[in-house]
């Protein structure tokens, strides 16, 4: 229940920590919201961040940790960010809102994101680059300048039963391997709904995709895709 404003640095800065819960602050203007370095087992709820210089919420190589319930808006880096070998992180029940990304996971391995309400990013809703072994299961995102869901230089990762709108991809899949995307919902896409490029040993099936302007699934130089029971509804290619 604390009120942080004004840090030239973090509002809270947790470094070599374990079993550490942070919940019902408010932090504002800084540098960043919550920055955990080194830790383990933090539980970090229902605190309202905003305007910070970087990140929201930031964690750098920290394992065994939860992020709920968090509303984090205008910070511009990404209102989460996941780097450095952090792994078994839970995202899940936040509302993030005008940051240039909503979760970004870096090197990350094993993230639960799920449930959120992402909106109104200048990039990505959730972006993972070089991540592994995750989830990233019913969340809500919509008009992002760029992809709602991008995974880059990703394996083993499952997108299913999100709700995707007006952006300019719905789930964008370059150099990824093993991607399960299934039963999403996307709609009103400027360019394809999902696009996988130069990707390979990946399904997509069972999502409804409409009001693209481009084509609701395509595939560049990609290799052992299943492409099954989507329904595709007006869209452009």
């Amino acid at each position: 229940g604390n009120s942080i404003q004004n840090c030239v640095d973090d509002a809270i800065s947790l470094f070599d920590s374990t079993n550490v819960t942070v919940e019902h602050n408010t932090l504002v203007d800084s540098k960043w919201g919550i920055d955990g370095i080194n830790a383990t087992y933090l539980a970090v709820s229902n605190n309202a961040i905003r305007n910070m210089i970087l990140d929201g919420i930031q964690l750098k190589n920290s394992t065994s940790s939860s992020i709920s319930g968090n509303s984090i808006n205008n910070c511009n880096g990404s209102a989460i960010s996941l780097l450095d070998s952090s792994y078994d992180v839970s995202i899940e029940d936040n509302t993030l809102d005008n940051s240039e990304w909503g979760i970004e996971g870096i090197n990350a391995t094993s993230l639960a994101i799920s449930n959120n309400m992402i909106r109104d990013m200048s990039q990505d809703g959730i972006k993972l680059s070089n991540a592994a072994s995750s989830s990233i299961i019913g969340n809500s995102i919509q008009n992002c300048v760029d992809d709602a869901i991008s995974l880059f230089d990703s394996t083993n990762v499952t997108v299913e039963h999100n709700t995707l709108v007006d952006s300019k991809w719905g789930i964008d899949g370059i150099n990824a391997t093993y991607l399960a995307v299934s039963n999403n919902a996307i709609r009103n896409m400027i360019l394809d709904g999902i696009q996988l490029k130069n990707s390979t040993s990946s399904s997509i099936s069972g999502n409804s995709i409409n009001n693209c302007e481009d084509a609701a699934i395509s595939l560049f130089d990609s290799s052992d895709v299943t492409v099954v029971d989507n329904t595709l509804v007006n869209n452009g290619l």
